[in-house]
Protein backbone atom coordinates (compact mmCIF):
# COMPACT_ATOMS: atom_id res chain seq x y z
CA UNK A 1 0.00 0.00 0.00
CA UNK A 2 1.00 3.62 -0.41
CA UNK A 3 0.32 6.67 1.67
CA UNK A 4 -1.22 9.76 0.12
CA UNK A 5 -1.95 13.14 1.63
CA UNK A 6 -2.79 16.62 0.51
CA UNK A 7 -3.11 20.03 2.03
CA UNK A 8 -4.91 22.88 0.28
CA UNK A 9 -5.15 26.34 1.80
CA UNK A 10 -7.94 28.50 0.44
CA UNK A 11 -6.60 31.64 2.04
CA UNK A 12 -3.22 33.35 2.00
CA UNK A 13 -1.66 30.92 4.48
CA UNK A 14 1.59 29.29 3.29
CA UNK A 15 2.59 25.66 3.91
CA UNK A 16 5.80 25.46 5.91
CA UNK A 17 8.55 22.97 4.99
CA UNK A 18 8.51 21.41 8.46
CA UNK A 19 4.83 20.53 7.97
CA UNK A 20 5.64 18.72 4.70
CA UNK A 21 8.21 16.52 6.38
CA UNK A 22 5.90 15.83 9.35
CA UNK A 23 3.24 14.62 6.92
CA UNK A 24 5.72 12.38 5.08
CA UNK A 25 6.98 10.94 8.37
CA UNK A 26 3.43 10.27 9.58
CA UNK A 27 2.58 8.08 6.54
CA UNK A 28 6.04 6.65 5.72
CA UNK A 29 5.15 3.19 7.07
CA UNK A 30 2.52 2.89 4.34
CA UNK A 31 5.07 3.32 1.55
CA UNK A 32 8.64 2.44 2.46
CA UNK A 33 10.11 2.35 -1.08
CA UNK A 34 10.05 6.06 -1.90
CA UNK A 35 8.42 9.33 -1.00
CA UNK A 36 7.84 12.60 -2.72
CA UNK A 37 5.83 15.77 -2.65
CA UNK A 38 4.67 18.59 -4.89
CA UNK A 39 4.05 22.07 -3.60
CA UNK A 40 2.52 24.85 -5.67
CA UNK A 41 4.40 28.01 -6.54
CA UNK A 42 2.22 29.97 -4.11
CA UNK A 43 3.03 27.45 -1.32
CA UNK A 44 -0.68 26.92 -0.61
CA UNK A 45 -1.25 23.51 -2.20
CA UNK A 46 0.56 20.28 -1.37
CA UNK A 47 0.39 16.66 -2.54
CA UNK A 48 2.39 13.96 -0.74
CA UNK A 49 3.02 10.30 -1.51
CA UNK A 50 4.90 7.52 0.20
CA UNK A 51 5.25 4.66 -2.22
CA UNK A 52 5.18 0.91 -2.08
CA UNK A 53 6.36 0.14 -5.61
CA UNK A 54 4.44 -2.75 -7.19
CA UNK A 55 3.32 -2.13 -10.79
CA UNK A 56 6.36 -0.15 -11.92
CA UNK A 57 9.27 -0.32 -9.50
CA UNK A 58 11.39 2.10 -11.53
CA UNK A 59 11.70 5.82 -10.78
CA UNK A 60 9.28 6.41 -13.67
CA UNK A 61 6.43 5.48 -11.33
CA UNK A 62 7.39 8.13 -8.76
CA UNK A 63 4.62 10.20 -7.23
CA UNK A 64 3.24 12.76 -7.12
CA UNK A 65 3.07 12.29 -10.86
CA UNK A 66 2.43 15.12 -13.28
CA UNK A 67 1.32 15.11 -16.89
CA UNK A 68 3.78 16.32 -19.51
CA UNK A 69 2.60 19.93 -19.25
CA UNK A 70 2.35 19.89 -15.42
CA UNK A 71 -1.28 20.89 -15.54
CA UNK A 72 -2.54 17.77 -13.78
CA UNK A 73 -0.93 16.06 -10.78
CA UNK A 74 -1.92 12.86 -9.01
CA UNK A 75 -1.23 10.91 -5.83
CA UNK A 76 -2.60 7.38 -5.83
CA UNK A 77 -2.92 4.45 -3.46
CA UNK A 78 -4.19 1.11 -4.66
CA UNK A 79 -4.27 -1.14 -7.65
CA UNK A 80 -6.24 -0.87 -10.88
CA UNK A 81 -6.84 -4.41 -12.07
CA UNK A 82 -7.73 -3.45 -15.64
CA UNK A 83 -5.08 -0.77 -16.15
CA UNK A 84 -3.34 -2.64 -19.00
CA UNK A 85 -6.60 -2.87 -20.91
CA UNK A 86 -7.33 0.82 -20.23
CA UNK A 87 -3.82 1.80 -21.30
CA UNK A 88 -4.32 0.05 -24.66
CA UNK A 89 -7.54 2.04 -25.07
CA UNK A 90 -5.68 5.39 -24.85
CA UNK A 91 -2.10 4.50 -25.86
CA UNK A 92 -2.34 6.46 -29.14
CA UNK A 93 -3.40 9.62 -27.29
CA UNK A 94 -0.53 9.84 -24.80
CA UNK A 95 3.21 9.34 -24.58
CA UNK A 96 3.55 7.04 -21.58
CA UNK A 97 6.72 7.31 -19.48
CA UNK A 98 6.02 4.44 -17.07
CA UNK A 99 4.30 1.09 -16.76
CA UNK A 100 2.27 2.24 -13.77
CA UNK A 101 -1.43 2.26 -13.18
CA UNK A 102 -0.96 5.76 -11.74
CA UNK A 103 -0.05 7.17 -15.14
CA UNK A 104 -3.01 5.39 -16.71
CA UNK A 105 -5.38 7.04 -14.20
CA UNK A 106 -3.78 10.43 -14.84
CA UNK A 107 -4.15 10.15 -18.62
CA UNK A 108 -7.65 8.73 -18.37
CA UNK A 109 -8.63 11.74 -16.28
CA UNK A 110 -7.17 14.11 -18.85
CA UNK A 111 -9.28 12.43 -21.52
CA UNK A 112 -12.50 11.56 -19.66
CA UNK A 113 -12.49 13.71 -16.47
CA UNK A 114 -14.76 12.30 -13.72
CA UNK A 115 -16.22 9.68 -16.08
CA UNK A 116 -13.09 7.57 -15.46
CA UNK A 117 -14.78 6.20 -12.36
CA UNK A 118 -17.00 4.13 -14.65
CA UNK A 119 -13.88 2.57 -16.22
CA UNK A 120 -11.72 1.72 -13.20
CA UNK A 121 -11.79 -1.76 -11.70
CA UNK A 122 -9.81 -2.19 -8.53
CA UNK A 123 -9.20 -0.88 -5.06
CA UNK A 124 -8.02 2.69 -4.99
CA UNK A 125 -7.96 6.16 -3.54
CA UNK A 126 -6.49 9.08 -5.42
CA UNK A 127 -6.39 12.84 -5.54
CA UNK A 128 -5.92 14.76 -8.79
CA UNK A 129 -5.20 18.45 -8.92
CA UNK A 130 -5.77 20.67 -11.94
CA UNK A 131 -3.08 23.33 -11.68
CA UNK A 132 -4.72 25.52 -14.32
CA UNK A 133 -8.32 25.53 -13.12
CA UNK A 134 -7.27 25.12 -9.45
CA UNK A 135 -9.66 22.20 -8.93
CA UNK A 136 -9.31 19.07 -6.83
CA UNK A 137 -10.80 15.73 -7.84
CA UNK A 138 -10.65 12.98 -5.22
CA UNK A 139 -12.09 9.48 -5.47
CA UNK A 140 -12.00 6.06 -3.89
CA UNK A 141 -13.24 2.67 -4.98
CA UNK A 142 -16.94 2.10 -4.47
CA UNK A 143 -16.41 -0.37 -1.61
CA UNK A 144 -14.01 1.86 0.31
CA UNK A 145 -11.25 -0.75 0.40
CA UNK A 146 -8.69 2.04 0.15
CA UNK A 147 -9.85 4.78 2.49
CA UNK A 148 -9.95 8.45 1.59
CA UNK A 149 -10.46 10.93 4.40
CA UNK A 150 -10.90 14.64 3.94
CA UNK A 151 -11.65 17.62 6.11
CA UNK A 152 -12.77 21.16 5.35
Amino acid sequence: MCGIAGLFHFCDQKIENKKIFRIIKSIKSRGPDDDGFWISDDKQKLLVNTRLAIQDISKNGKQPMACSKNRYLIVFNGEIYNFKELRKKIHNDFDFKSNSDTEVILNLYIKYKHKILDLLEGMYAFVLYDNLEKKIFAARDEFGIKPLYYLF
